[in-house]
């Protein structure tokens, strides 16, 4: 009986990365050349006012949650923590973009398949919005990911 259940177990998690594997594959298909881009003008005027805010006003805290409770400030949380530990070279702010992308693309496979009791019907959803220009100014514009990890997250529960 617990062998079985071992079993099963394994083989979940064997699928999942499998799965995380498969929308990274098809994702990076997508968009390996978002990886090359510089940050714009959008991703520097929000560095900007993050820097101006927190570090030179001392406006807010980052340590408080309610910093982050209005219409720009979930970026100011995702960006302050890239530039802390990882300065503000271009590419993890689109690796960040992407692992969010494919989260989101994870979290639209749970959501379809739990609708609909098919795996496939998840797989291609969840393929399909990997690897699809939808959102793509959220993946090209760094400072924009937040709002596809919300996706992904919401899509879970």
């Amino acid at each position: 009986m617990d062998f079985n259940k071992t079993t099963s177990l394994k083989r979940k998690i064997i699928s999942l990365f499998l799965l995380i594997f498969l929308f990274s594959f098809l994702g990076y298909l997508s968009f390996w050349r978002s990886f090359n881009l510089a940050q714009g003008g959008d991703d520097w005027g929000i560095h900007y006012l993050i820097w101006g805010i927190f570090d030179i006003r001392h406006e807010a805290v980052y340590y408080n949650p309610l910093t982050y409770f209005c219409t720009y400030c979930p970026h100011y949380f995702f960006l302050s923590i890239i530039s802390r530990f990882l300065g503000y070279e271009h590419f993890y702010y689109f690796l960040a973009s992407f692992i969010a992308r494919i989260i989101a693309g994870l979290g639209l496979f749970f959501l379809l398949k739990s609708i609909t009791k098919s795996t496939l019907v998840g797989i291609l959803a969840g393929s399909f919005f990997v690897t699809s220009y939808i959102g793509i100014e959220a993946t090209d514009w760094a400072f924009n990911y937040n709002y596809i990890l919300g996706i992904g997250v919401l899509s879970l529960f």
